[in-house]
């Protein structure tokens, strides 16, 4: 059952895109997209939030994954990628992660889980 307020909106409706954003880093990046579905207001929601976790697999190629990492590494505050074994492919985009000073990251190259803090 939806609880509304007097003004027919639902509560998480009421709640600041920062407060929503900390919500959706929650989830992984896959699943924030999805929910862009939800409202209009909630479309580009998942752009501003600060966490990226990819599996490289989620994309036709390592090449698209590369190039989505790239789009939002300005904004993030952790970072986790799985991959196969070209995390070599990843090395730019590693690079500007740690650049960026991201707080946490992790790479999984289905050959070892490597985490840096």
């Amino acid at each position: 059952m939806k609880k509304q307020t007097s003004s027919g909106e639902d509560r998480i409706s009421l709640l600041p895109e920062s407060v929503l954003c900390h919500i959706l880093s929650f989830l992984t990046t896959e699943e924030t997209v999805w929910t862009s579905v939800l409202s209009s207001r909630w479309r580009n929601l998942w752009k501003w939030v600060p966490t990226l976790d990819l599996n490289r697999f989620s994309f036709p190629n390592g090449k698209a994954c590369a190039d989505f990492i790239h789009k939002f590494l300005n904004f993030l505050s952790e970072f986790k990628l799985t991959t196969g074994n070209y995390v070599s492919l990843y090395e730019p985009c590693l690079r500007r992660v740690i650049k960026n000073k991201v707080q946490h990251l992790q790479v999984d190259n289905k050959l070892g889980l490597r985490n840096i803090n």
